[in-house]
């Protein structure tokens, strides 16, 4: 049983928070990866995001595991500390992905990568699939039922 069951509700809605931050993050991280691969940022640019990306990660872990020690949640609220958890390590491993696609970049100097890359659906599903994350998570306070995501992933 939590010690105090408001301090629990506020470090929820403050993990909530941070969860939403860092899909919003990972959002731009697709839109800068775009961008580099059009040219139009530069590749120290990838890395500061993906330096920040990191940085929010370990953070967020180490937040994690400060409210569950100081808050020792119920099983049902443990269970949404671990579901937020899981969700930042595959946002983290999202981000390593984007940063290694533009990292091949650098290496397609006969910009043969480029056309292919360019002219693919890979962008616009992407951002499809985060922004209707985000916005399910957004609308409705973390509580996400299975039949909205399949519904996500149907489309």
């Amino acid at each position: 049983m939590p010690i105090n069951k408001e301090l629990l509700e506020l470090s929820i809605k403050e993990c909530y928070s941070n969860f939403l931050d860092y899909l919003r993050l990972v959002n731009s991280f697709i839109k800068s990866s775009l961008s580099f691969w059009e040219g139009e940022l530069e590749w120290d640019d990838i890395e500061k995001i993906e330096a920040k990306s990191n940085n929010y990660y370990c953070k967020h872990l180490l937040d994690l595991e400060w409210h569950c020690t100081k808050n020792t949640p119920s099983n049902t609220k443990l269970r949404f500390f671990l579901a937020v958890l899981l969700s930042i390590k595959d946002l983290e491993r999202c981000c390593d992905y984007l940063y290694s696609i533009s990292k091949i970049a650098l290496q397609d100097e006969e910009k043969k990568l480029k056309d292919i890359v360019l002219n693919s659906e890979l962008w616009k599903l992407i951002l499809s699939y985060f922004q209707n994350i985000y916005f399910l998570f957004r609308d409705s306070e973390g509580k996400i039922h299975q039949e909205v995501f399949q519904k996500i992933l149907v489309e």
